[in-house]
């Protein structure tokens, strides 16, 4: 008999908001299935619903390619913005994993450190096309930032005797 289960899950999440949704949706329809599915050599983690078991600990990490705090996850502050369906998809899988803390946000609560930059981009023509043969020219793009990826634990591997992290 084992005294904690300990899930990690590592992602790669798609651009674009629905489709990070549903992305999201269907990871947690797969561990729901996993643990509704009985396994002899593992009878504690079964549950009829496919609900976590209750000495099961979570880590999931990946790049969610989205932000969370236009404020705190972009430089310059605001330059991108939160996709909404991602973000309530995403905030339901963490609940259902019991992964709601952001490591990084817990331990820098004010910070804008970032995972990727886009580079600034001078203005310059466009090589072919219709725009090409209007001589119209691609507006410059500034250099931007974000925090795309993150880190979410159970609250319990943040704290007390199971805790990993040290601030």
């Amino acid at each position: 008999r084992h005294e904690h289960l300990l899930l990690v899950l590592v992602l790669h999440a798609p651009h674009e908001d629905r489709l990070q949704a549903d992305f999201y949706r269907e990871v947690r329809r797969g561990i729901q299935d996993a643990y509704a599915t009985k396994d002899s050599a593992h009878p504690l983690d079964h549950s009829e619903d496919g609900d976590l078991p209750p000495h099961a600990l979570s880590i999931m990490m990946g790049d969610h390619n989205a932000i969370d705090d236009p404020a705190l996850d972009c430089v310059p502050a605001g330059c991108t913005k939160r996709n909404p369906l991602s973000a309530k998809a995403r905030q339901q899988l963490e609940a259902y994993l019991g992964a709601t803390t952001d490591v990084f946000r817990a331990l820098h609560p004010r910070s804008t450190e970032t995972t990727r930059t886009t580079l600034a981009r001078p203005a310059q023509p466009y090589r072919s096309g219709p725009k090409a043969d209007a001589g119209l020219i691609k507006p410059a793009t500034p250099e931007r930032a974000a925090r795309l990826d993150r880190i979410t634990v159970s609250r319990q591997l943040m704290e007390g005797s199971k805790c990993f992290v040290e601030a």
